[in-house]
């Protein structure tokens, strides 16, 4: 054998392997949870139910683990999804009853939700049945898919669910007319099918929830089974089952209802089994988790007999009822290989255990606020390491305004219930399960710990809001301080476009190194596009004017009506007991005051609020020099008269931000020794027009490669698009960016080494915050006050409604963050930070900010955000997670879908009229205060 025909044979003998010690990669767990509806604890035959056999259903337990001291999340079924979705118990979640006509029945955007959890570990998410939690058809308001799903087929909403014959489906958001007779029920199950079809083909891990609509009346099932059941119980023939829908809606009457409990409880255990069935055809029955539950107990309407088909099991109780009855509910989880087939569990647990269960499995972090403990030691035969709750804890509210009607609590063997207006019932559920003697007279000691407990665990609802109760604790300073320190760093006219938002060719390393510490809001946006109005909403927490006089404006309110005018954010702190200084440009004027040079102290733009408010000025004299001013001390005189761009060698001082973060880097010594919680506000001006730095930030952007100006065109229509105005009119050497390429180029090189300018300054001032020890006692926020077109849509500036005028950088960095360095992609506002610091502080939060706090973001990356809206004079926006809609005073309106490649290039106002004016209503609702 030659040497070439033995390293042949070698290299077919060698290991397939690079190592022979690696480990083969472990396939995520596919996760499919079927939520049967108003299925009571006795309705499966493997929980005793003798009249009907549910063989495929039963294969979860023979086959995987039966629990039997599982509860919903509620009596009813929107509430007990909502603690299913957010993890919550029912004394802290929003949703505690069905809300007439399904009014505020969403989510809280806020939240990271169960299908979120998904999202994050890298699966597919699909939902297919009764979402339960407001209307699944109506674009731009909450719906399955804002909350993590990324399909969703079923009813239009919970009252429509009541047919199982509606005129349409909802498939992705849009409305599918159905023909007549058509019986949804098997659509739904088909579209299941389908996603886990596609999602195992594709190899992609997936979440599969199945929210069916069974059992819950009217009693409709697939005629055949019907008739089959009608034959079985021919003497309820003359029972008429009547039950109603949604408006408009057929509802037909069911002749023997009786049967038809029967034919829809083989109908669902016959899609269990094709379900199963489709894991073993594409051979991932290994590697799949089945869970199956129901959101309440047995119902007693639309002609259903619970007595006669011993639903509850022989518990006290039914749907609406606080009692065992109304509750407990069934829980069967299968996944071979690893869940001991045939196995039984009494461990306690409820819906709002799911969540942290899931998050456990796929290997998240549980959301901050789930009350949840996971069961996954128990699913695994692990008992000895599964936690276990203190207490359980429900309340069911009645109303548009959430009375409590009853609460429940379970403790060990001990379960306590009390309805409203009567006295509390103790129950010992070891010797008496189905509630027959009440021992709270017998024990008046732990009767009164249970209501204790109810107590504790209930959080009273917000008025009349629609966000829900979340249990926050403030941040609190390492050396027992009473509070920390803000430092807010605000930075003009600052695009998103750094090295920690992707941007690879900025140079940003300072900022970069906050954000590894910190958490960086990448889809951040102010309220106006120009500076003083969108600082007037950073420091007010409120909508206000749209132009640069928007803070004198309120500072004449003050002076005429100061009943009318709410504390600013800085007032408001001062108020609290901190030394409140701004120091540069943190309101519109650098230095905060008025007057022809911006320096008469009788003319403060922020009256009583700081506690200093300083402006160096050096060479440039005047504040109003120092705003536009260039290298050593040239001021603005002409516009015409002075350079678009400049770079000159000199230190950092030799330009007006220089002198600033030294007066900044003062103000930090004098700071910490006053030993006094302190809100250091230091605005930093560049990379505002003229493009002014010292050399050395220029050169390091001489030889880089740009990108390419995205959409450099002028936008087709009616645009809030401008002829970049405050550009033109500096002195461009007779050059224009949109016709020239070359001179595109130095223009984005000078603003790039501006913004490496303030870099290194923001730089200098959190190694000061080290230097001084200061770093873990203060909460540090770096602000844009807005973005700037650098060519896009042919703008060079800002002031338009485009993306790029109002996206901009926000990060938040403090000690103790959870997942520092974690960016989060939430739409988010500039209102939200006065909120947020007032919670992260634990200073009370005043009544009147318009904002929502980011903590829920702070504490978990993945949580959704909500709506952001801004305004200009002439029109106003509203940007959601997939679109941006601008109206215009006239009417004339333009829609951009962002999920799109044209983005905001391409109005689709026309071809998407229902959404525009969905839009339209909720953002003119938004700014009414203005």
């Amino acid at each position: 054998m030659n040497r070439l025909s033995i390293l042949l044979a070698l290299l077919l003998l060698a290991p397939s392997h690079a190592r022979a010690d690696a480990k083969p990669k472990v396939a995520k767990p596919n996760v499919i949870y079927i939520l049967a509806d108003d299925l009571g604890y006795g309705d499966l035959s493997s929980y005793g139910q003798d009249k009907l056999q549910t063989p495929n259903i039963d294969r979860l337990a023979s086959e995987g683990m039966k629990f039997t001291g599982h509860y919903s999340g509620n009596t009813v079924c929107s509430p007990s999804r909502a603690v299913l979705m957010t993890g919550q118990h029912s004394g802290h979640c929003y949703l505690r009853g069905n809300l007439p006509k399904e009014q505020g029945a969403s989510l809280d955007p806020d939240m990271t939700v169960l299908p979120e959890v998904f999202k994050k570990a890298g699966y597919t998410t699909g939902a297919f049945g009764k979402w339960g939690l407001g209307p699944t058809n109506l674009e731009g308001d909450p719906n399955p898919l804002s909350h993590g799903f990324d399909e969703f087929y079923g009813w239009k909403s919970q009252t429509i669910a009541h047919t199982y014959y509606p005129t349409s489906a909802v498939h992705n958001g849009k409305e599918i007319p159905l023909e007549e007779g058509t019986f949804i029920h098997d659509l739904v199950m088909d579209k299941a099918r389908d996603f886990i079809r596609t999602s195992a083909e594709n190899d992609e891990p997936f979440f599969c929830y199945i929210p069916t609509a069974v059992p819950h009346a009217a009693m409709h099932a697939p005629k055949d089974l019907h008739t089959k059941w009608r034959k079985v119980f021919p003497q309820f023939d003359k029972k008429i089952g009547k039950y109603g829908a949604g408006p408009e809606e057929p509802c037909p009457d069911v002749q023997n209802p009786i049967a038809g409990f029967g034919a829809m409880m083989e109908n669902l255990d016959n899609e269990v089994g094709s379900i199963l069935e489709l894991l073993e055809e594409l051979g991932i029955d290994d590697n799949t988790i089945v869970m199956f539950s129901s959101d309440n107990g047995a119902h007693k309407e639309g002609g259903h007999d619970p007595k006669f088909w011993n639903s509850t099991g022989g518990l006290r109780g039914h749907k609406r009822d606080m009692h065992e009855g109304g509750i407990r509910a069934p829980m069967l989880a299968r996944w071979p290989g690893t869940i001991k087939p045939g196995s039984t569990t009494d461990h306690l647990s409820s819906f709002q255990d799911v969540l942290p269960t899931c998050a456990e499995l796929v290997g998240e972090d549980a959301p901050q606020q789930s009350d949840g403990i996971s069961f996954l030691p128990t699913l695994k035969g692990k008992g000895a390491d599964q936690k276990e709750h203190d207490y359980l804890y429900w309340e069911f509210c009645k109303g548009r305004d959430q009375k409590i009607y009853s609460q429940a609590v379970r403790k060990g063997k001990w379960k306590a219930y009390r309805q409203a207006g009567k006295p509390l019932e103790l129950f010992d559920l070891e010797s008496d399960p189905f509630e027959e003697h009440d021992l709270a007279k017998k024990y008046p000691g732990l009767t009164a710990q249970m209501a204790a407990r109810m107590d504790e665990a209930h959080e009273p609802l917000p008025p009349a809001t629609t966000q829900a109760v979340t249990r926050k604790e403030p941040a609190k300073s390492t050396d027992g301080s009473p509070r920390p320190n803000v430092l807010l760093l605000c930075v003009d006219d600052l695009r998103p476009e750094l090295g920690c938002f992707g941007a690879s060719h900025i140079k940003s390393p300072n900022i970069d190194r906050l954000a590894k510490t910190g958490r960086a809001f990448s889809r951040h946006y102010v309220q106006a596009p120009t500076c003083g109005a969108s600082r007037y909403t950073l420091l007010t927490g409120q909508y206000g004017g749209a132009s640069n006089n928007a803070l004198f404006q309120r500072a004449k309110l003050l002076e005429t009506s100061p009943e009318s005018v709410s504390p600013s954010m800085p007032a408001w702190f001062r108020q609290h007991g901190y030394t409140t200084v701004s120091v540069g440009k943190v309101s519109h004027h650098p230095g905060g005051r008025g007057g022809a040079d911006w320096d008469d102290s009788s003319k403060p733009e922020m009256p009583k609020s700081w506690t200093r408010h300083l402006m160096p000025t050096g060479p440039w004299k005047h504040p109003r020099g120092a705003m536009h001013g260039l290298a050593h001390g040239e001021i603005r005189t002409k516009a015409d008269k002075m350079d678009v761009f400049q770079s000159t060698e000199g230190a950092d001082d030799v330009y007006p931000d220089g002198l600033t973060v030294k007066e900044a880097i003062a103000q930090l010594d004098q700071l910490a020794a006053d030993k006094r919680p302190f809100f250091l506000a230091v605005g930093i001006i560049r990379p505002h027009l003229p493009f002014g730095s010292p050399a050395k930030y220029l050169a390091d952007y001489t030889d880089a490669e740009l990108p390419k100006v995205a959409h450099p065109r002028k936008p087709e229509g009616k645009t809030t698009w401008h002829g970049s105005g405050e550009f033109m009119k500096y002195n461009r050497w007779g050059r224009d960016p949109n016709e020239d390429a070359a001179f595109s180029e130095d223009v984005r090189k000078h603003y790039s080494a501006c913004v490496t300018y303030a870099d290194t300054l923001i730089g200098q001032l959190l190694a000061k915050l080290d230097q001084l020890g200061l770093a873990k006692e203060t909460i540090v926020v770096l602000w844009g006050d807005h973005g700037w077109h650098l060519g896009e849509h042919a703008v060079w500036g800002k002031h338009t409604l485009f993306e790029e005028s109002l996206r901009s950088p926000l990060i938040i960095s403090y000690q103790g963050l959870s997942q520092p360095g974690a960016t989060s992609a939430a739409v988010v506002e500039s209102l939200d930070l006065f909120p947020t610091l007032c919670e992260l502080t634990g200073v009370e939060t005043p009544d009147d900010v318009t904002g929502t706090s980011l903590r829920p973001m702070l504490d978990d990356p993945g949580t959704a955000g909500h709506f952001a809206y801004a305004y200009k004079n002439n029109a106003s926006t509203v940007r959601t997670p997939t679109h941006r809609l601008i109206v215009h005073k006239n009417g004339h309106a333009e829609l951009y879908d962002h999920t799109s490649p044209e983005k905001e290039t391409r109005n689709i106002a026309k071809d998407h009229p229902e959404l525009v004016a969905k839009l339209t209503k909720q953002l003119e609702q938004r700014l009414a205060s203005r």
